[in-house]
């Protein structure tokens, strides 16, 4: 499987993904969003998946919802993008 990455994108991170969600870090602050195309099951546990996360999306459809502080965080932080030449 090829594993697409943002180049120029440090701040940056797919930590895992599966059962239509993805863990990711922006800078130093660590979400859970859906991702309707993970359909395969998560690595790490959903335990793992708390613990680790600041911040998780829960949608009301398909183009609304809201973001559930799961420990705290600020609510603005800077995330770092190179571009290219």
């Amino acid at each position: 499987m090829l594993l697409l990455k943002p180049e120029n994108f440090s701040d940056y991170e797919l930590i895992d993904c599966g059962n239509f969600e993805k863990l990711e870090r922006f800078g130093n602050c660590i979400t859970i969003r859906p991702e309707p195309q993970a359909l395969w099951d998560r690595k790490l546990s959903v335990t793992d998946w708390e613990k680790r996360a600041h911040l998780k999306f829960l949608p009301r459809s398909s183009s609304s919802g809201e973001w559930k502080k799961i420990k705290p965080h600020p609510d603005r932080w800077n995330v770092h993008f190179k571009l290219g030449d």
